[in-house]
């Protein structure tokens, strides 16, 4: 046991003699050793868990390489393994870094638009449902009216496309929906005519000609009120802006439609309708004699001719016989058979002279009574000549003759040539050329009536 345990000591101090041998050898020296064993590596396994830590950070790792790190997308909800978490065409990042669209919304705005679409195709606002603000989303002014997102007013004629289609019903796309000359914003604000209708007023007349051309009204059929539409009398060659074109108190309308109760009237000629209610016919010669003294007026007339058409309506045969006062003068008052005193005449529109048997005149009448109260003229009964010159004297009155010389002796009948004039021959009939300057102003106004009145009668004559 001794020597056994001898041996394995003497190998003991060999192998230790052997170690130091082995450090001396060494090339480094022996100082040194503790400074080279600091800089030795560590050991495999240590590195490898190192790098593993780091590349794997949440801070840092992208898993899907949107642009978003995993921790990002964590924060917003997105999905870390897809790069474009709602499938709308745009990468994550982008969504939130570039556009300020939400990530997990294919649209954000809800206009019916994809995000991607808004950004990549039509350039509009993927965060605005309405990005130009007029009124309609972004996809229905793409996918429905065809107008412009990108413009309040795609068509610019002053109105917004909103308002064009859903307050006006006036076309977004073009600034003259009804292509009358007139834009859609000009109709409304300023001419409040229909956008859509070519003639508002359904005259006959474009809006457009009636404000540029006529000056006339297109919001009303009848700008002057004379009973025609303005297209009607352009056709007629009547003044849309006057109701009486030929200025002889019969409106056009009466003129024109009222073919019974003004039977034979031209509304560019003077006409002057006389109401005769009688006690005996004025006789044809009569009748003659002052309708060539009227077609002889010095009147010129719209359509260049001249003269003025008179038209006798010899209409109700007077009964009564008793006289009665009438105002200051005793005159004969004429009834119809029914006993109805008769003391203005049935026809709007219509001078009135009553043919009676008796004129009480005042002292300085005419030899022969007649006399004109208001608008009713009396004329008494005599023979023709008598009769026609005192009808043609009293109808001056009821005409406004206002010349100096009327019912005076003060001017002599040469220097005052007038049926008017008391020293006139008792068969004259004719006016003075004065006279037809008073007549021609005067036929403007018929006396006791308006031309509304005249209008809103009906057109039988009665």
């Amino acid at each position: 046991m001794r020597k056994v345990r001898i041996v394995l000591l003497l190998v003991s101090i060999m192998s230790a003699g052997c170690a130091g041998v082995l450090q001396e050898d060494a090339t480094e020296p022996a100082d040194n050793v503790e400074q080279s064993a600091s800089e030795t590596p560590p050991p495999q396994t240590e590195r490898t868990a190192i790098q593993t830590a780091t590349t794997e950070d949440p801070a840092n790792v992208d898993s899907d390489g949107d642009g978003l790190s995993n921790a990002r997308e964590q924060e917003l909800s997105t999905d870390l393994n897809y790069s474009d978490t709602d499938g709308d065409g745009l990468l994550d990042a982008a969504e939130v870094n570039t556009h300020g669209t939400d990530p997990t919304l294919a649209d954000t705005d809800k206009d019916g638009l994809s995000d991607s679409a808004e950004v990549n195709t039509h350039g509009t606002d993927p965060t605005l449902a309405d990005t130009d603000q007029d009124g309609l989303s972004d996809s229905a002014e793409i996918n429905t009216h065809g107008t412009d997102p990108m413009s309040a007013d795609t068509d610019e004629d002053g109105l917004f496309d909103g308002t064009e289609i859903n307050t006006h019903g006036t076309d977004p796309q073009a600034n003259d929906t009804d292509g009358d000359g007139l834009s859609d914003s000009a109709e409304i604000n300023e001419y409040r005519t229909d956008p859509t209708l070519v003639d508002t007023d359904g005259d006959g007349l474009s809006d457009n000609a009636e404000i540029n051309t006529h000056g006339t009204n297109p919001r009303a059929n009848d700008t002057d009120g004379d009973g025609l539409d303005d297209g009607r009398e352009l056709d007629l060659a009547t003044d849309v802006l006057d109701s009486d074109t030929d200025d002889d108190g019969l409106p056009d309308g009466a003129e024109v439609d009222m073919t019974d109760r003004f039977p034979g009237a031209n509304p560019v000629q003077k006409d002057i309708f006389v109401e005769v209610d009688y006690k005996s016919r004025l006789s044809r010669n009569v009748i003659r004699d002052i309708n060539e003294e009227f077609e002889r007026a010095p009147v010129t007339n719209p359509d260049g001719t001249s003269g003025i058409n008179i038209h006798l309506y010899q209409d109700d045969n007077l009964r009564c016989e008793d006289a009665s006062g009438y105002i200051r003068d005793q005159i004969q008052y004429g009834c119809k058979s029914g006993g109805e005193t008769v003391t203005s005449p049935d026809n709007a529109g219509y001078y009135y002279i009553q043919i009676v048997s008796t004129v009480q005149r005042p002292g300085n009448a005419m030899s022969n009574g007649g006399l004109t109260v208001g608008s009713v003229a009396f004329v008494e009964l005599s023979s023709d000549e008598i009769t026609g010159h005192l009808f043609m004297h009293e109808l001056g009155h009821l005409l406004n003759i206002r010349d100096p010389g009327v019912d005076s002796r003060q001017r002599g009948y040469s220097e005052y040539r007038s049926v008017m004039n008391y020293l006139s021959p008792g068969e004259s009939i004719g006016y003075a050329r004065s006279d037809w300057a008073d007549i021609n102003q005067s036929v403007q106004r018929v006396p006791g009536t308006t031309k509304r009145a005249i209008i809103n009668q009906s057109d039988e004559r009665e």
